[in-house]
C-alpha cells in the first residue's frame, strides 16, 4: 500500500503537492504542540516561583510619634492596695537605636516600698530593669531606671512600672504605640 502511494505521488504532480502540504502541516502541528506543552509547563513553574518572590507581607504603616524630647505624665491611683505611681517622665520620649532612655517615677505608699521594676515592651522585645530610689523616703520617693534602646518601636511601645510593698503590688501601664 505504501509503495502504491509513493507511485501515485511520482506520477501525479498535483497529488504530490497536496501530500507535501499535508506532511509539512502535520510536522508543523506536532512541533507547535510540543513547544506549547513545554512553554506552558515552564510558565507554570515560573509563575509559582514569582508568586513566592512578589507576595508582600502586609503590615500597617507605622504612625509617627507626636512628641519629641522629655515627656512628663501623671498616674492615677484610685483605690489601690500597694504602691501608687503619682507622676513620671520619659527622657527622651523618642530615643534613637542604641541611645539611653531614662524613666523617672514618683511612687508613694503607706508602707515602705521594697522594690520597683521598669518594663519596656517594644516591637520584638520586653526588657525588665530594676529601678533605684534616687530621692525621698522609703514610702514616698522618686525612682529611676535607664535602658539602652536595642529594638525598634514602630508598632509597639509600652512602658510599665511595678512596685512592691507589704501592702501589695502597684502597677502603672502606659501605651504609647
Amino acid at each position: 500500500m505504501f509503495a502504491s502511494f509513493i507511485q501515485l505521488l511520482r506520477t501525479n504532480p498535483q497529488k504530490r503537492k497536496q501530500a507535501i502540504i499535508i506532511v509539512v502541516g502535520v510536522v508543523v502541528f506536532i512541533f507547535l504542540n510540543i513547544g506549547v506543552y513545554f512553554f506552558a509547563k515552564n510558565s507554570v513553574k515560573r509563575m509559582q516561583s514569582l508568586s513566592t518572590v512578589i507576595t508582600p507581607t502586609l503590615t500597617p504603616t507605622p504612625r509617627p510619634l507626636s512628641y519629641h524630647g522629655k515627656l512628663s505624665f501623671t498616674g492615677s491611683g484610685g483605690a489601690v492596695k500597694g504602691p501608687r505611681m503619682l507622676k513620671g517622665a520619659l527622657d527622651p520620649f523618642d530615643p534613637a537605636m542604641n541611645q539611653s532612655q531614662i524613666l523617672t517615677v514618683q511612687i508613694v505608699d503607706t508602707a515602705p516600698i521594697s522594690s520597683a521594676t521598669a518594663i519596656w515592651k517594644t516591637d520584638t522585645k520586653m526588657t525588665r530593669i530594676a529601678m533605684k530610689r534616687i530621692n525621698g523616703t522609703d514610702s514616698s520617693g522618686t525612682w529611676q531606671a535607664t535602658w539602652i534602646v536595642d529594638d525598634q518601636y514602630l508598632y509597639n511601645y509600652y512602658v510599665s512600672v511595678e512596685a512592691y510593698s507589704v501592702n501589695g503590688k502597684g502597677e502603672m501601664n502606659t501605651v504609647w504605640r
